[in-house]
Formats: C-alpha cells, structure tokens, sequence
C-alpha cells in the first residue's frame, strides 16, 4: 500500500514537473518573440526617422503644398460663390 502511494506521489510530481517545464519553456519563446519584435519596432524607427531627411521630407513638403493649393482652391470657391466656381 505504501509503494503505491508513493508510486502515485512520484507520477503526480513528474506530471506537475512536466508543466512546470512546459511553462518555462513557453515563457522562454515569448520572452524571445518579444525581443525579436522590440528590435525589429527599433529598427523601423530607426528607418523612419532617418527618412525625414530623404523621401519622408519630399512627402511631408508635397503634402504642405497640396494643403496650400486646397486652401487656395476654396478661397477662390468661396469669393466666387457656388455658381461662379461651376462656371469657372
């Protein structure tokens, strides 16, 4: 009877081990994925923000200038009155 329960005692410890294990291990990937993913976030700020001289100014400075164009546009829109921007 005794060697039973301690048959029992020993499964019931190498199942909880198993998990125990099984958590770490998870724990571990996660742990991992999560740097991966803080590098690869640090990267694309690193590209964005060395873009701002490059490509990402030309953009920024295209944008200001179709703002400005649009402000025109409905200043004109607006002196004309509806008819006389239809006409024009």
């Amino acid at each position: 009877m005794a060697g039973t329960a301690l048959r029992d005692l020993d499964r019931a410890l190498s199942a909880a081990t198993r998990v125990n294990e099984q958590k770490v291990s998870s724990l571990l990937n996660s742990q991992n994925r999560l740097r991966c993913e803080n590098a690869a976030l640090k990267r694309s700020d690193l590209e964005r923000r060395s873009a701002s001289q490059g490509r990402g100014a030309a953009l920024a400075k295209s944008e200001r200038e179709l703002l400005e164009q649009d402000t025109v546009l409905r200043a004109f829109y607006n002196f004309l009155g509806k008819d006389g921007a239809a006409a024009a």
